[in-house]
């Protein structure tokens, strides 16, 4: 007994430490339980977080609603309409959020030029915990705008893409994600039917992810916004063929403030640019281009020697760009060919001193119009 009590302290350590190395063992391995997804920690949480917008793979999901009531509500302050989203990812059950749906947007919305227009999803904080919309108060969704006709999902899919081109030239941008939407109408009075979406990163959360908060004020000139991000801007217009933006008037255009004095513009909708071609896409009377696939430089006249940095960061970026396309499977050969011959032509101009000289000396709402 005398031998046992002697020993008895270094026992007690050793079991003492046994246990910790068991106990953190447990935690460690429970954290990956698809069983026990609310015992993740905060960092996990992140994670599930960020599998929205960080994963490029196609998400399907399924939208039900009242369908009719929905679309059809597209007056000036059309209200929100009670749905479910759900989704399934491999290996786990399928989750269902309940959310709340409103149409959207301008040119879009109109029943003239879209059967189905776009549309704003807003979550509740607490359905959405441990799901892919965990922490996203509110999502934009852009629709296939017309339920009979293919071309208008191409159409979406290479706005989509366009996004996808400013997220490789900037973190001043909107993340997304492709879908595949199966919609259902809870009155059973619409036929189950599936295509082609995606999501918008919301405003807020961009903002937070690049510590800067969004200002809401027309009338910022574009002269003195930030003078790098801006000019990845104008570039970028240019280079998909966008004239259809306006920083003053916040058209297709969001502010960041960064601090007190430097304001930062963020492009979105792209479906009037040049690469996409859309059969409704017509140039502002005012500029001097007579289609939309002819490219117009809107930012203020730079010369080459102040486009440097810009030009070799599109440089830079150009095979990532390219093979993006090319490794896309939701458009066909011929499709993609065209796309990447258009910006062939603005790798051509870009890296051409005259053509330079020419094209960005002078903001082209100041030119003459061609005849």
């Amino acid at each position: 007994m005398k031998s046992f009590m002697r020993f008895f302290p270094g026992i007690l350590i050793i079991f003492s430490f046994y246990i910790h190395i068991v106990a953190n063992a447990e935690v460690r391995i429970c954290d990956f339980c698809p069983g026990l997804i609310n015992q993740f920690t905060t960092e996990d949480s992140i994670q599930v977080e960020d599998q929205l917008f960080s994963n490029h793979d196609i998400l399907e999901i399924t939208i039900a609603t009242d369908l009719k009531t929905l679309i059809r509500d597209i007056g000036n302050n059309p209200e929100y309409h009670q749905g479910v989203i759900s989704y399934a990812l491999p290996g786990f059950d399928r989750v269902s959020v309940n959310v709340r749906l409103r149409t959207r947007g301008e040119y879009r919305k109109s029943r003239t030029n879209c059967d189905f227009p776009p549309l704003r999803i807003k979550f509740d904080k607490e359905n959405t915990r441990n799901t892919l919309f965990q922490s996203h108060s509110d999502l934009k969704m852009v629709n296939h705008c017309r339920k009979k006709w293919d071309i208008y999902e191409n159409y979406l899919l290479k706005e989509y893409l366009l996004y996808r081109i400013y997220n490789y030239i900037t973190d001043f941008s909107y993340k997304v994600r492709l879908l595949k939407v199966t919609y259902r109408d809870i009155k059973g009075e619409v036929d189950p039917f599936t295509r082609f979406g995606f999501f918008i990163e919301g405003t807020k959360k961009m903002a937070e992810r690049n510590s800067a908060v969004e200002i809401e004020t027309k009338g910022i000139r574009k002269e003195i916004t930030d003078y790098n991000i801006s000019n990845l801007f104008f570039l970028f217009q240019y280079m998909i063929g966008n004239t259809d933006w306006s920083i003053p008037g916040l058209h297709n255009v969001k502010i960041l403030a960064l601090g007190k004095s430097k304001y930062v513009p963020i492009p979105y909708d792209f479906d009037f640019s040049g690469v996409i071609g859309t059969s409704y896409a017509l140039p502002d009377t005012l500029l001097p281009i007579a289609s939309v696939r002819q490219r117009c430089w809107r930012g203020p006249g730079r010369t080459q020697e102040e486009l440097a940095p810009t030009f070799e960061i599109f440089n830079e970026k150009k095979e990532e760009i390219y093979t993006m396309y090319r490794i896309f499977s939701h458009l066909n050969e011929r499709q993609i060919n065209k796309i990447l011959k258009y910006y062939d032509k603005f790798y051509v101009i870009i890296n051409d001193p005259r053509k330079i000289k020419r094209e960005f000396g002078q903001t082209c709402s100041s030119r003459r119009k061609t005849p």
